[in-house]
């Protein structure tokens, strides 16, 4: 198998070498592969002319070499089936065939196969999805657009019931396993749709996937997880298709996937992610009934480490810092927070001001922080001190607000908030000293920049006191 690097996401597969011998993957539809970190296995499917196999072959890259499977105890001929990888197993499920039983599975290390128990288990069907979890493989749908499905436990060869399912099934769909929840697309219901759903097995419920922006409606699809995008490929609209999409669980939100150099159209074609890469192999054309031994290997190029919308490759200059990215407000903060050029260097908010003289780029009500609160006057009303003074000089934004302390003590060192963050410049103290003492007073304005200043000392220095409250 050669990769052939093309001026593209697609690298064309060609897999003529390692097929040069008998024991080579022969061509065939809907079979099942997997990736085990090192190697590729394929296993199952069916011929142009029908035909089912219960043969699989393992590839690996790294010496581009091919080798057989053990057909000892393996499960039965079948095509339409399931195939997930645990960490140490294939497990195979399901399928249509002859005569089929429950599955497999296979253990690479020892070229060996083991049954699976068909207590508990839903109803066989083709065309279904299987996804791992890390404990356990979710079968869903399949047959004639079933909604139901169940969990199996390899470890322990044991089924337990799924729970609660859309009231809508499916077939011909595809699916994955993001680390925590099942992602569903594609099929057919009554007409074949674009709609996906979301599975939680920790609380088995469901929910919808966005539908802007998705892939044209297809069956057939081939799927594969990258750890943060959902890649969907191929199958049939109203024919075949070569088109794709990639979905953002974080954002529900779909992505393009290009089309240039991208492999022949095809359904009913299997596909695993490989660390860089969504190699495809195989498939049929199903307009002439070939099958295909052909592939292609994508390169998503899109990795949005911080899930804020923007890839690193694409323009995201911080992409493990969310609030980083083009578009995003230039904040005055030392930092390149819209990845143009230069830092803190727009008027982002359009108030006039910007980097040094904006304290936060991305409020277009304030800029700086105020100057002093000048000209307090007092009054005696009844039993209440009123108390208003002057807007400062430099508001620093458009709308200030106002804290006034009053203390016995010119020192302030106890003191208390007459007025806290308010919007117009007076108080209403209901302490009113009495004949022979005084009362000392201080006013400041204050914005989302921070609170101005209390005024100077007859010394030089400048008052300080707590916020209020």
């Amino acid at each position: 198998m050669t990769l052939v690097v093309l001026p593209s996401p697609w690298f064309a597969l060609d897999t003529t070498t390692a097929l040069a011998t008998p024991s080579g993957f022969t061509p065939r539809d809907r079979h099942t592969a997997v990736w085990t970190g090192s190697i590729m296995i394929v296993w199952g499917g069916a011929s142009s002319f029908g035909q089912v196999t219960n043969t699989g072959s393992r590839y690996d890259p790294a010496t581009d070499t091919w080798s057989n499977m053990t057909p000892t105890g393996a499960p039965l001929p079948r095509a339409g089936h399931s195939a997930v990888w645990t960490g140490s197993l294939m497990v195979i499920w399901g399928g249509t065939g002859l005569n089929i039983n429950q599955g497999g599975r296979y253990n690479p290390s020892t070229n060996t196969w083991a049954a699976i128990t068909g207590t508990g288990a839903p109803a066989l069907r083709a065309d279904h999805s299987a996804v791992w979890t890390g404990s356990e493989m979710i079968v869903w749908g399949g047959g004639n657009s079933l909604a139901t499905g169940g969990r199996y436990d390899p470890v322990a060869n044991t089924w337990l019931s799924l729970g609660a399912t859309p009231s809508a099934g499916r077939v011909f769909h595809t699916a994955v396993w993001t680390g925590s929840r099942m992602l569903v697309w594609g099929g057919v219901t009554a007409p074949t749709t674009l709609e996906g759903a979301s599975y939680d097995p920790a609380t088995s419920t469901w929910a919808p996937l966005a539908t802007s922006g998705a892939p044209a409606p297809r069956a057939r699809p081939v799927s594969a997880w990258t750890g943060s995008l959902f890649l969907v490929w191929g199958g049939e609209e109203t024919g075949l298709t070569g088109t794709g999409g990639r979905y953002d669980p974080f954002r529900d939100a779909w992505l393009p996937m290009s089309v240039t150099d991208a492999p022949l159209q095809r359904a009913q074609t299997s596909g695993v992610w490989i660390g860089a890469r969504f190699v495809i192999l195989g498939g049929m054309r199903t307009e002439s009934g070939w099958m295909l031994s052909t592939g292609g290997a994508y390169v998503s190029g899109y990795v949005d480490a911080d899930h804020d919308g923007s890839a690193a490759c694409t323009a995201d200059c911080d992409d493990a810092n969310p609030a980083i990215h083009p578009g995003a407000p230039e904040l005055c903060n030392g930092l390149d927070d819209d990845c143009a050029a230069g830092v803190d260097d727009l008027d982002s908010d359009g108030d006039g001001f910007f980097c040094p003289g904006d304290c936060n780029n991305g409020n277009a009500t304030v800029w700086s922080t105020p100057s002093e609160a000048l000209s307090l006057i007092l009054d005696k009303s009844g039993t209440s001190a009123l108390g208003s003074w002057s807007p400062p000089a430099l508001p620093g934004g458009t709308s200030p607000r106002y804290d006034a302390l009053a203390s016995a003590a010119a020192s302030f060192d106890t003191r208390s908030c007459v007025a806290t963050d308010v919007a117009t410049p007076a108080f209403d103290d209901a302490v009113v000293p009495v004949v022979g003492t005084v009362r000392h007073y201080l006013t400041r304005a204050r914005n989302a920049c921070a609170s101005g200043t209390l005024g100077i000392r007859s010394d030089g220095t400048e008052r300080t006191a707590p916020v209020c409250p």
